[in-house]
């Protein structure tokens, strides 16, 4: 359990360190029809990124947050067993035998709950990490062009009687073919949206689903070694 929460954590630091734009907004403000698809299309992929750490960041709290449950049904059941053994005389020394066996029955249960818990986690963030590695490809391509056209946008400055005719012909062709990208990046943006608005409510329902069935189970256990010395007891 412990490696797939290192898992989450790695994605986490990906994200976090991932390679600031190389193109600088200012430098693609001076030309005509693709400076502001450029500027629009970072924004969203600002947008995205952080989306995309909310939900790394939100995963890795709530897996946090079920092993720190999880390890709580663990001691109620460890707790009982001392009682038992602490008290086996005035239980009586058959009581010793509810206990056999009990800790490693509550420790199965809650590592599969674990294992439940962090598999339902990782197919959200498997989701999110696709989406964001496409964008992250497709604004690699973007960021290629704005390069190009910012050093083609240098050379029309050279040209003093034509700097405005060369910077609209060169937005337009750099313009023709970063709209291509921005509508992919504004697809994905669209999809990190919704993943991300829905992600509270999807991590709960990890949760629930994994603790819910752990809580009756080892509650059942804590409960049968009460009545099984309640049986020893009476027949002692």
């Amino acid at each position: 359990m412990a490696s797939k929460f290192i898992f989450l954590a790695v994605v986490l630091c990906v994200v976090q360190i991932v390679q600031p734009v190389a193109v600088e907004k200012r430098d693609i403000a001076d030309i005509p029809i693709f400076g502001p698809l450029f500027t629009g299309a970072q924004d969203a992929v600002k947008n995205v990124e952080n989306i995309f750490q909310n939900i790394i960041s939100q995963a890795n709290e709530k897996v946090i947050n079920s092993t720190g449950i999880l390890g709580q049904l663990l001691k109620k059941v460890e707790d009982k067993i001392k009682q038992v053994v602490d008290n086996s005389v005035q239980f009586g020394n058959n009581s010793l035998l509810c206990v056999v066996g009990e800790k490693e029955k509550a420790q199965s249960i809650t590592s599969d709950a674990g294992k439940k818990m962090v598999s339902c986690v990782e197919g959200l963030v498997k989701n999110a990490s696709a989406i964001f590695s496409d964008i992250d490809s497709v604004n690699k391509q973007m960021l290629s062009l704005a390069g190009s056209t910012v050093q083609d946008g240098a050379g029309c400055f050279s040209q003093i009687l034509g700097v405005f005719s060369c910077l609209i012909n060169l937005g337009q062709t750099s313009a023709s073919k970063g709209a291509l990208y921005a509508t992919a990046i504004a697809s994905d943006s669209a999809k990190m949206i919704s993943l991300g608005a829905k992600a509270p409510l999807t991590l709960e329902k990890c949760k629930i689903d994994s603790i819910t069935a752990a809580t009756a189970q080892v509650g059942q256990i804590v409960s049968e070694i009460g009545q099984c010395i309640v049986k020893v007891a009476g027949t002692s």
